[in-house]
């Protein structure tokens, strides 16, 4: 189309006031024509029917925007600009809708509008991240970026003044500065951020747009390194704890990994010796390390057993979430800020439970979110596997949880597997998540099924009947002191004793020969049912249950029992 037609189309849109239609067919216009007074021309149409009606609120609106900017911290009031500096003009054809004139270069910002209409359904999560924006102008693209993703801070650097000033003209839209919300500051030089970042303690930016090309990269890992040399300035999100006892050379390989994250102020590594007598120069060297860096904080603490040692890193945590790490399990690096993430994402969670790869502890079954109640309860009792468990340690001090559980020292399963009735505590009142997301490696693997497993014939102790029962039995005690009401407290009985029946018969499966030579499948089966009727009855004597109640309990836990016990064992190496 020539210049005139493209001219006669925008005038007749403008007469039928479809003003965006007519603003493109002056553009297009503008673009098309090479005379210069014509352009002018073309303009001046512009500037007389769209912005010269529009100047008075313009420029009020630009010092209500600044005012509020000022306000909100998001620039200083040393740093506000001047009106007459902006650089860009606005072309309103709506409310909300703006074509824009570069008034430095005599031209239109752009061919396409700028709508500032914003719609919050559109906001994703990502709560931990915070971002940088780097030599940008176009304030629109500025506030989709941060609407669409929720950041924890939002840092805009404009150290040109040619692009500060386009930035700031953007400001004469009536009330534009609400898109910004209240976690948006705008910096005139990038030093000027970095000492924010540190002053302030707050999380190095994860994501980086800069128009100019310019590499962070390095700013960062100074920043990085002087925090971890200095007293934390905040409180760490997560402490990844690992309690530990005479394997110094593996603890101290895993701190060393752990230094390798590019974490800060989010994390600590709290390292519990539970009074070593092996492997003590690593120890040491754990020390030194931790004078060097302050994510580390080493203890020695005396334990009487693993459950002293769950109960110490605890008291040692300042941070809002305790992270376990076997000594023996390294840190999947890359996949670390999944877990603030979802940490952030899920503040109400209980218990979440990372994945541990190599016998994929909390990956086999996806994606699993529990809310609070009995079946959470069950789950929070099969988190055996300490790596990958995450508890929010406020709920710990809330709850007196230490105080409450301590005194059950002499308690097998609570020795052994003291983290499960923590997380079956936390799981029953707050829910428990697994994200299917793995966070460690496991440097051993499973006795079972490891590769000399068929070289050994006899069971282990740990899985053999007299030693599976005494644990199920003893936390069967354990669950009086959970504040359960009758059904959730039977239930999960019910369930401990049918996981009892599960277990077994994997150990049947791995020594069968060695099993069936100590009690055939049908007498261990036997001797767990009248257990539970032992423990039935217990209950009854202590007033957790009436007499009445006993005979349906037992009833209903051979129903759920029966097919367990059915389905018999088979012997794993005759049929390799």
């Amino acid at each position: 189309m020539s210049v005139e037609s493209l001219l006669q189309y925008a005038f007749d849109r403008f007469d039928e006031n479809n003003y965006d239609d007519a603003i493109k067919g002056f553009i297009a216009a503008h673009v098309a024509s090479e005379d210069q007074d014509q352009k002018a021309d073309i303009f001046g149409v512009v500037y007389e029917n769209f912005i010269k009606p529009n100047e008075e609120e313009f420029r009020n609106a630009f010092t209500e925007n600044i005012r509020a900017m000022i306000e909100k911290g998001i620039i200083s009031e040393d740093d506000a600009p001047d009106y007459e500096n902006n650089a860009l003009l606005m072309i309103p054809v709506s409310d909300t809708v703006y074509y824009v004139w570069n008034k430095v270069e005599n031209r239109f910002y752009s061919g396409q509008h700028y709508d500032f209409s914003y719609n919050k359904s559109e906001i994703s999560s990502k709560a931990v991240d915070s971002i940088i924006i780097d030599g940008f102008s176009n304030l629109k693209m500025i506030i989709d970026v941060v609407a669409k993703n929720k950041y924890l801070h939002e840092y805009v650097v404009v150290e040109d003044e040619a692009i500060r000033n386009e930035l700031f003209s953007f400001f004469m839209i009536p009330g534009v500065v609400s898109g910004l919300g209240d976690k948006i500051k705008i910096f005139y030089a990038r030093q000027d951020l970095l000492y924010h970042l540190y002053e302030t303690g707050n999380y190095i930016p994860r994501t980086i747009k800069c128009a100019t090309g310019y590499d962070y990269s390095e700013d960062m890992s100074k920043l990085h390194d002087k925090r971890i040399s200095e007293k934390k300035r905040s409180v760490p999100m997560v402490a990844i704890t690992i309690p530990t006892f005479n394997r110094g050379k593996k603890a101290l390989e895993n701190v060393k990994r752990l230094q390798g994250l590019m974490y800060d102020e989010e994390v600590e590594f709290i390292i519990c010796n539970n009074s070593s007598t092996k492997e003590v120069e690593y120890y040491d060297e754990i020390e030194k390390l931790s004078a060097q860096d302050s994510r580390i904080k080493y203890y020695v603490k005396p334990s009487e057993g693993f459950h002293q040692s769950v109960e110490n890193v605890f008291g040692f945590s300042d941070s809002k979430y305790a992270l376990f790490c076997s000594d023996e399990d390294y840190i999947i690096g890359e996949n670390f800020s999944y877990v603030l993430e979802e940490l952030a994402g899920n503040p109400d969670v209980g218990v979440i439970c990372f994945g541990v790869l190599g016998e994929d502890y909390y990956l086999r079954e996806g994606v699993i979110r529990k809310q609070p109640g009995s079946y959470a309860l069950q789950s929070g009792f099969g988190c055996t596997y300490i790596s990958g468990i995450c508890i929010k340690t406020k709920y710990i001090k809330e709850n007196r949880l230490i105080e409450k559980f301590s005194k059950f020292g002499d308690n097998v399963f609570y020795r052994y597997y003291a983290h499960c009735v923590y997380t079956a505590y936390l799981a029953h009142k707050y829910g428990l998540y697994a994200p299917n997301i793995p966070i460690f490696s496991d440097s051993v693997g499973n006795v079972l099924a490891n590769n000399e497993s068929d070289k050994v014939t006899e069971a282990p102790e740990h899985v053999r009947l007299d030693q599976r029962l005494e644990q199920a039995e003893a936390q069967n005690k354990l669950l009086t002191c959970m504040n359960l009401d009758k059904e959730t407290l039977t239930g999960c009985m019910i369930s401990i004793f049918c996981g009892l029946i599960m277990r077994l018969r994997v150990a049947y499966g791995f020594y069968y020969d060695y099993m069936n030579k100590m009690h055939t499948w049908d007498e261990s089966c036997e001797i767990i049912n009248n257990s539970f009727v032992k423990q039935a009855k217990l209950f009854s004597e202590q007033g957790v249950l009436t007499e009445d109640e006993v005979p349906f309990l037992i009833t209903n836990y051979l129903k759920y029992a029966k097919e367990e016990i059915n389905n018999r064992p088979v012997n794993f190496k005759e049929n390799d």
